[in-house]
């Protein structure tokens, strides 16, 4: 049969749609051919004019049609397919957009599904602060995939615990038939009532005579739905989900604390300890640089850092050693008795080493806990950095910005310090993170030193 563009316009009926194309960069090439290579054909304007379907082996005209492509890692993406497309990054949601989109959409289509909107007088409702709960220590990641599933985990657990409850008020019910003489039934007793049809004792030859299938058909059916109303009755009509009960439906949390030190009160870290930003699928995180130093035989050559930890890729690696290089000379320059690195062998580590980190986006954290343990100088509170360095002491911009400021903003800290590169992008950060967090640009390390130690001793 045609391929997938060709069914395209045949099933719609028009020349000029618009074709999306998911997953773009999870392509793979089998035994039938390279897709990546037809696509080339497909997205290129300049041959799509004439493309030749090889079940049709006809020229078919896609010129006038409107290609979207997604993708999650633009580095998979083909060199020379990549050229063809003109390409729009976006990035995650922030934790206000996830809570209003739960809210509006995720949370009432949960409860269309689930059935418990049919039932009269029944709500069920999650609370703003549970929701951020549940984005916060359930579901970090970039879209909200993860939070739909955990709403309608919810709201499921909610319908089932109101079935449950409304068999539990039917199994106390014992009904006993009550009849007369002639073995007919002429009412019915429970534990906790009294059923008698109406003239069903006064006058029996009257039920005998008109009482018909019709009317019985329609009494048991009335009894049925007031069962079924009284049943409802007796349900917790509003169910509320809380911050406090929030775990009772999903369970523990999955991401139990932002940093591994308390970056959210105003006392400073150790010293030798940075704060730094990264990028992740989950959207973003922080970083903590940390550095150990060792005394050693004093030489005039230096020490030098004799051990890197926490599964660092080659390029953070390099970051490590231009951080080294340009620390002992910021420190010989700025501070000539300072004899700290010629007689100390360092040791910088990254905890949670279980993650692999890579990219250069810490050189200035690197370089400024190098600086804070040879000076023996804690930074400023709540302090958090993201910055690559050159040899030369110049601060190159990076990406993620939003990410790693949500990020940053997540974990307590109030001072971010950017390259003055991504000004750019802290023009379209949100505003309120403008207002909760003081960010300031870096041109050289000069400026990220002034912020990090305000007072030189």
């Amino acid at each position: 049969m045609p391929g997938k563009p060709i069914q395209c316009l045949k099933t719609i009926g028009y020349m000029n749609p618009l074709i999306l194309i998911d997953e773009v960069d999870k392509l793979g090439r089998g035994y039938s051919g390279d897709p990546a290579s037809a696509l080339l054909e497909l997205l290129d304007p300049n041959q799509n004019s004439s493309f030749v379907d090889h079940y049709l082996d006809i020229p078919i005209d896609f010129s006038n049609v409107l290609f979207v492509c997604t993708a999650n890692d633009e580095s998979t993406i083909p060199g020379p397919l990549r050229d063809r497309m003109e390409i729009i990054r976006l990035s995650g949601y922030d934790i206000p957009e996830k809570v209003s989109i739960a809210t509006k959409y995720l949370l009432p289509k949960a409860l269309r599904e689930s059935g418990l909107q049919k039932i009269p007088g029944f709500s069920a409702t999650i609370t703003e602060e549970a929701l951020e709960a549940l984005v916060k220590n359930y579901c970090r990641e970039s879209g909200v995939r993860s939070l739909e599933k955990h709403i309608e985990k919810i709201i499921r657990k909610i319908a089932y615990n109101a079935v449950n409850e409304m068999e539990s008020n039917d199994k106390g019910k014992v009904t006993v038939d009550v009849i007369d003489g002639s073995n007919k039934s002429i009412g019915s007793f429970s534990n906790n009532e009294v059923i008698i049809p109406d003239s069903s004792i006064i006058d029996p030859s009257v039920i005998e005579s008109n009482q018909t299938n019709e009317s019985n058909q329609t009494n048991e059916s009335n009894q049925t739905n007031e069962s079924i109303k009284n049943k409802i009755s007796q349900l917790d009509q509003n169910v509320v989900v809380t911050v406090n009960n929030i775990e009772d439906y999903v369970g523990k949390p999955k991401y139990t604390q932002d940093t591994i030190y308390d970056s959210d009160k105003d006392e400073p870290l150790p010293v030798g300890v940075v704060m730094g930003l990264a990028w992740n699928p989950l959207g973003g995180s922080p970083v903590f640089v940390e550095t150990a130093a060792v005394p050693t035989q004093y030489s005039e050559s230096g020490g030098s850092v004799n051990i890197i930890t926490g599964q660092l890729g080659n390029v953070m690696k390099e970051s490590v050693n231009i951080a080294y290089t340009f620390a002992r000379k910021f420190i010989g320059e700025k501070f000539p008795d300072n004899k700290f690195f010629k007689c100390n062998v360092l040791h910088v580590h990254v905890p949670e080493g279980a993650v692999e980190k890579d990219g250069p986006s810490a050189g200035i954290t690197m370089a400024t806990s190098l600086i804070s343990i040879s000076t023996g100088r804690a930074l400023r509170p709540r302090l958090a950095m993201t910055g690559e360095l050159s040899l030369t002491g110049k601060v190159l911009p990076v990406g993620g910005i939003k990410e790693k400021t949500l990020a940053a903003r997540r974990s307590g800290a109030n001072t971010v310090i950017l390259p003055l590169g991504n000004k750019r992008d802290y023009d379209e950060l949100p505003q309120y993170v403008k207002d909760c967090v003081q960010f300031h640009f870096a041109n050289t390390y000069e400026d990220v030193y002034k912020i990090a130690f305000p007072i030189d001793k």
